[in-house]
């Protein structure tokens, strides 16, 4: 059985990629920056709790972690601060990337980068995760 951080797994995507690599019996951790509700939990999935933003809390949480896949979907939602300026939202989500890599990169066999800017179903973009993983496999 493969295993796989999912970043941002509690947000849309990210759960719905979780339930499909869990379809595929992968064993998966979900790191995100705060615990989702009971209701919201996907059973058999790890979840931990750490700020991209912040090194030493990734470290903590990721520091003696291994794993095959790894695949970031986290991001902020709302957008509306980058069109009065922005730098902040790309700084976070720089920043947050360079630490990732930073905490995990020597430990990992394969990346998978989903960049999803735009509406697609769920079923298109399973398509396109089980695609870009049997590429990277």
């Amino acid at each position: 059985m493969s295993n796989a951080l999912v970043v941002g797994g509690t947000g849309f995507v990210g759960r719905n990629l979780i339930h499909f690599l869990k379809d595929e019996t992968f064993e998966i951790d979900c790191l995100s920056t705060s615990e989702p509700s009971e209701a919201r939990k996907v059973r058999g999935v790890n979840y931990l709790t750490a700020n991209l933003q912040d090194y030493s809390s990734l470290e903590r949480v990721l520091g003696r972690r291994q794993y095959r896949f790894v695949v970031n979907v986290g991001g902020y939602v709302d957008h509306r601060r980058f069109g009065s300026g922005g730098e902040s939202v790309f700084a976070t989500h720089f920043t947050g990337l360079v630490n990732l890599v930073s905490v995990v990169f020597m430990k990992i066999e394969k990346s998978v980068e989903v960049n999803i800017c735009q509406r697609v179903s769920i079923s298109q973009h399973k398509r396109f995760v089980l695609k870009k993983f049997s590429q990277a496999a």
